[in-house]
């Protein structure tokens, strides 16, 4: 029973932090009045080859690796990452 238990809360808490990334970089997005394809044309520009389409799904997904997610703040400008 325990161990169902633990697993929940991980999971909970993989769900909570997908969230938290997912709120960053929405925010960004909002506060730099960049769109998914403007996003996807600077990211290309760093040499990570993204579309409107794949930055849409990974978005909206709120799943994408912590170097994904440092890129696309970079892209955006982004110099401060505040966690709470």
């Amino acid at each position: 029973m325990l161990r169902q238990f633990e697993r929940r809360d991980e999971a909970e808490t993989e769900e909570a932090w997908d969230a938290c990334a997912e709120r960053r970089i929405k925010a960004a997005l909002e506060r730099h009045k960049v769109t998914y394809p403007e996003l996807a044309r600077r990211m290309t520009d760093l040499g990570i080859p993204e579309t409107e389409a794949s930055v849409a799904v990974r978005i909206a997904r709120g799943r994408y690796p912590a170097w994904w997610l440092f890129a696309a703040l970079r892209a955006l400008g982004v110099r401060v990452l505040l966690l709470d």
